[in-house]
Parts: structure tokens; sequence; C-alpha cells
């Protein structure tokens, strides 16, 4: 157990994190934002990876996006509704 998550925003390289952390790690829901880049990703974290439902927004539109789907250590697994971490 990581302990109590709280928000948190973090900036470093080019990227900024707003969102809830324990231990030091993005755990819990945030956005990561990669300045110069429209691609954002919102959703749960865990451990400092993508975990749980999310969604990757290809623009700043937010028209362009892939949702719905089961990330795990930062990879999307399948298309569905539940989570695939514990």
């Amino acid at each position: 157990m990581l302990g109590r998550a709280c928000l948190q925003v973090y900036c470093w390289q080019g990227a900024s994190y707003e969102g809830e952390v324990s231990g030091g790690l993005r755990h819990g829901y945030g956005r990561l934002t990669i300045s110069g880049s429209p691609v954002v990703y919102e959703g749960q974290w865990q451990q400092g990876k993508r975990c749980g439902r999310g969604v990757l927004y290809y623009n700043s539109d937010k028209t362009a996006y892939y949702e719905g789907g089961c990330w795990a250590a930062s990879a999307c697994l399948v298309t569905t509704d539940y989570l695939c971490c514990s």
C-alpha cells in the first residue's frame, strides 16, 4: 500500500501531471499533458503508470480520442469498460 493519495501538480522535461499522488508516484486519477503536443491522457494511474480506465486525446479540441480501454503498465490491453488492474 502506498499510503493516502493527494492532489499534486508536477512538471518535468516538457510534461505536466495534475492529479492524485501517493508515495511520490502518480496514483489515482490524473491528467498528463505533453507540452508542444496535443496528446493528453486523462484517467486512472497506479504506482506511476496508466492503469484502469482512461481517455487518450489526440487533439486539443478533444474530438479525436480513444476511450473505454483497459490500461495496464501504460499499455492498452483490451477495449472494455472494466478495470484490469488489481
